[in-house]
């Protein structure tokens, strides 16, 4: 009767030792689990350094104990078990058989050393153990591992575009955000890329072929860039570009070898006969941390910069930059509303009258050429550019149906439209350092012979910032196609300045712009040039 009592006890006095142990185990795990987390970020089920000195450590500290609550007889050894499941669980297959291999090869290093001194008499209860932890680790591995590779082939299909196998848009808005929390001061650039004129492709080609072209421009801008990592398909023809550790000129040049590598694959002089096609890309860039501190902002600038070269001319890389902007460290608090209402007023004219916003951009260009060549002083040319950026900001008060009117303005709408330069030199002289832009942009239409309006100014009674806004306008409304107007061939253009010397423009204007423009073959080799390399220079 005194066996029973007693087997209780020790049964009881094991039992309450393995408990106390196993929350020990539970509590070292979970506080060794927040350490990882707090060292590892976001690897994922990666292994780190810790992990292997926190199982060696495991394996470590559970032989001392065996050994030293009795080495083979001890009844600790089930403690083994746990240990390989957490690390099966965690990291698979391999840890497990790992641990369950170091866990083997003590328990029978244990037996060979007694039978030394004495009869192993628990060889045969070891070998159970060796083979409980091995099957269950098998087990247990198998489906994690199986588990692991399923979930990983889902994700890779949810990041993936279908068609082109490259990274999708869902995907990039999560590697940017990575990118930006993770390593706030790292630089990088964002390059988005529009195919022109695809839908046309499409259309007459079909949809089939237009999926293979953008598989092949797909392939095309991998191969310039060096790893599909850094590519993404943006939408059904936009692709996005991811540049490390790049700044403004480095961007620009990977930009511009990829919009070359399109323009020279895919034309009607390829060998390949299924493309007979001439394709172009337009691109945009902008730069973290530079032109945006967040994700969402450094979408929109990149999208504003490609909808720029989109715009402008097509087959172009443009560069955010934005105007007033540049303006912004100069605003005192007091103008700041007034500013902000600025900006609002330049989108909604925008949104309204598409023509305005690619018509300031290059009105921007031409009348820095302009002051190039003049060489005026820098103060007087940053006065002129920005004239020329916010010279149509007066058409907010016009209707959008008389902006976009195909037919003859009647007396009424005419009228608006001769006001739109006092209404805008109205809105911009209420920011005080804009003042120096106010003259150019009050003054813009009126004509060297006194017919212009609204104040019939002539010859030099006319700013001289405004003559050289007339011409940069006048060239530019001469050479880009509208809803009521074809766009004039570019030599004849310059014919239609030179007959315009001493009546509409400046004759010395003249004179030096035709210059510079008869050195090049195109509107595109002038626009080329860009707003950044002549901007405040």
């Amino acid at each position: 009767m005194l066996y029973y009592p007693l087997l209780l006890a020790v049964y009881t006095n094991i039992f309450l030792q393995l408990t106390i142990i196993i929350f020990l185990l539970f509590i070292a795990t979970f506080g060794l689990g927040y350490l990882r987390e707090k060292l590892a970020g976001k690897t994922g089920n990666q292994a780190i350094v810790l992990d292997y000195v926190t199982l060696a450590g495991s394996l470590f500290v559970l032989t001392g104990l065996i050994l030293i609550t009795g080495g083979t007889t001890s009844s600790f050894k089930i403690l083994y078990l746990p240990t390989i499941l957490f690390y099966t669980v965690r990291f698979g297959l391999r840890w497990g058989l790992a641990s369950s291999g170091v866990a083997a090869l003590v328990l029978i290093g244990l037996n060979v050393y007694d039978s030394f001194t004495y009869e192993a008499v628990n060889l045969e209860y070891d070998l159970i153990y060796i083979g409980v932890f091995f099957l269950t680790t098998w087990l247990v591995g198998t489906m994690v591992d199986m588990e692991r590779a399923i979930s990983d082939r889902l994700s890779r299909e949810v990041i993936r575009d279908d068609l082109t196998g490259l990274y999708n848009h869902r995907y990039l808005q999560e590697v940017l955000e990575a990118r930006i929390q993770q390593s706030p001061h790292k630089p990088f650039a964002l390059i988005l890329l529009d195919l022109d004129f695809f839908k046309h492709f499409n259309e007459t080609r079909s949809h089939q072929a237009g999926d293979r072209l953008l598989v092949a421009v797909a392939e095309t801008i991998t191969a310039t860039v060096g790893s599909s990592n850094q590519v993404f398909r943006f939408g059904s023809d936009e692709f996005a570009i991811i540049v490390d550790n790049a700044n403004r000129k480095t961007a620009i040049n990977m930009a511009e070898k990829i919009r070359c590598r399109i323009r020279d694959k895919f034309s009607e002089a390829s060998p390949e006969p299924f493309w007979k096609f001439n394709l172009t890309a337009s691109l945009g860039l902008a730069l973290y941390p530079e032109d945006a501190a967040t994700r969402e902002e450094l979408l929109k600038k990149v999208d504003q910069a490609l909808y720029k070269a989109k715009v402008i001319s097509g087959n172009k890389v443009e560069c955010y930059f934005s105007v007033l902007e540049q303006l912004a460290p100069q605003i005192a608090g007091s103008e700041k509303d007034l500013f902000d209402r600025l900006k609002t007023f330049l989108a909604i004219i925008n949104a309204r009258d598409r023509y305005t916003f690619g018509h300031s951009e290059r009105v921007l260009i031409y009348c820095s050429i302009i002051a190039s060549l003049l060489e005026l002083p820098p103060a007087q040319k940053k006065a002129l550019q920005y004239g020329a950026y916010l010279h149509d900001i007066g058409k907010i008060d016009i209707d959008r149906t008389t902006l976009n009117k195909t037919g003859p303005l009647d007396p009424e709408e005419w009228a608006a439209i001769k006001n739109h330069p006092i209404w805008g030199a109205e809105i911009v002289k209420q920011v005080k350092v804009l003042d120096p832009a106010v003259p150019a942009i009050l003054y813009h239409h009126e004509r060297y012979d006194g017919s212009g309006y609204p104040f019939g100014l002539a010859g030099e009674e006319i700013p001289l910032e405004a003559r050289v806004l007339a011409l940069a306008d006048s060239f530019d409304a001469m050479t880009v196609e509208r809803s009521y107007k074809k766009a004039k061939p570019y030599q004849e253009a310059i014919a239609e300045l030179q007959r315009g010397k001493n009546s509409q423009f400046d004759p010395h204007l003249v004179d030096l712009f035709v210059e510079f423009l008869q050195k090049h073959k195109q509107i595109q080799d002038i626009l080329a040039l860009g707003v950044q390399e002549r901007f405040l220079t």
